[in-house]
């Protein structure tokens, strides 16, 4: 009997521990699943009351600036401060399903993005803008467009920029697309610290001038813009020799044209001298021309030239080809210069009464 009793206590002992054993396994058991719920998280909830109390403070907080970031968006929405200034994801959505094409507001959600995201969600913005804005809104859908140049041109590589361009144009009109391109280009180029920087935004932009020009060199505007950027970037004997190459290329009719403007150009980004030069070369050949007189003369007064204004409206008047209704014009024009520019206001008059007097 002693020896069965002895038995029964062992058997009663190994028991016990196979429950406490499956009770430690329980334990594990549920610490495990514990582990693998806050995996990824780098905060564990303290289990001390005194931390408990800790945690719930931040939530309160919370939920306070929680509510009043609310009661803000209420009174900017209520106001219509958030439709003026919008400021956050809701309030361009919200605007955009009112105006779906207007491509300004488009172009602000861009920047939003820029500023407080990443290029790529801009980039999507413009996507999505380009979907909505219909087809036979050009100038709109060239916006879009050109503002992905521009974003390509400060956040992508040159291959994303010329992909940019390469879309545009096929989405909108190829030449306002080179044009547009090119200022956002040689905008960069001037403005690029000196050095691998500048030499880089340069190359990109004359690789987009002179690459495109075999698309457009046919459009006077084309070879201009290409004339402007290198006398932006004072290369003026490049210009110069690019204005051969365009008479060359553009209709005859044309020549006068791209010559006047080009020699605008240099009173504007380049030689003075050079442009006065282009437009007495024009003058001398086409002296019945009355328009390139007055070009010529708003360019002297735009620089500040009042004497050279002057001897121009001297010299054009002394001039017999004139028609009484041009002559009449001309002093007209120049009686308004005098009185603006303090010339001989009784000078101009004389010469005016002279006129009329030799045709009666």
């Amino acid at each position: 009997e002693e020896e069965e009793e002895e038995e029964e206590e062992e058997d009663s002992d190994e028991s016990d521990e196979e429950s406490d054993s499956d009770s430690e396994d329980e334990d594990d058991t549920d610490d495990s699943d514990s582990d693998s719920e806050d995996e990824g998280f780098s905060f564990k909830p303290p289990s001390s009351e005194k931390a408990s109390a800790t945690v719930s403070e931040p939530k309160k907080k919370r939920q306070k600036m929680s509510t009043a970031e609310i009661d803000a968006r209420e009174a900017a929405l209520a106001s219509g401060e958030a439709d003026a200034n919008p400021t956050t994801v809701d309030d361009f959505e919200r605007l955009i399903l009112a105006s779906p094409s207007d491509s300004e507001l488009w172009m602000k959600f861009m920047a939003y993005h820029l500023e407080t995201t990443s290029p790529d969600e801009a980039r999507k913005v413009a996507e999505r803008a380009l979907k909505r804005i219909p087809i036979e809104m050009d100038q709109e859908r060239l916006n879009i467009c050109m503002a992905v140049v521009a974003l390509e041109a400060s956040f992508g590589s040159d291959d994303e920029v010329r992909a940019a361009i390469k879309e545009a144009g096929r989405r909108c009109d190829r030449e306002k697309v080179y044009l547009k391109a090119g200022e956002i280009l040689s905008s960069k180029a001037q403005g690029a610290k000196a050095g691998k920087q500048k030499d880089e935004a340069v190359a990109l932009a004359d690789t987009h001038f002179n690459t495109k020009a075999k698309d457009v060199k046919p459009l006077v505007s084309c070879w201009l813009a290409h004339m402007k950027h290198l006398l932006l970037l004072k290369r003026s004997e490049e210009a110069n020799e690019l204005l051969k190459r365009a008479s060359q290329s553009v209709p005859n009719r044309e020549h006068v044209t791209l010559a006047q403007q080009f020699a605008s150009l240099e009173f504007d980004f380049g030689s003075k001298e050079r442009g006065r030069t282009i437009f007495e070369t024009l003058i001398s050949k086409h002296p019945k021309k009355l328009d390139l007189w007055y070009v010529l003369i708003d360019r002297e007064v735009k620089v500040g030239s009042i004497a050279n204004a002057t001897a121009l409206y001297k010299r054009v008047t002394a001039r017999s080809n004139w028609s009484e209704k041009q002559m009449k014009g001309i002093f007209k024009r120049w009686y308004k210069f005098a009185e603006n520019n303090g010339g001989d206001v009784e000078d101009v008059k004389k010469r005016a009464v002279a006129f009329v007097e030799s045709r009666s």
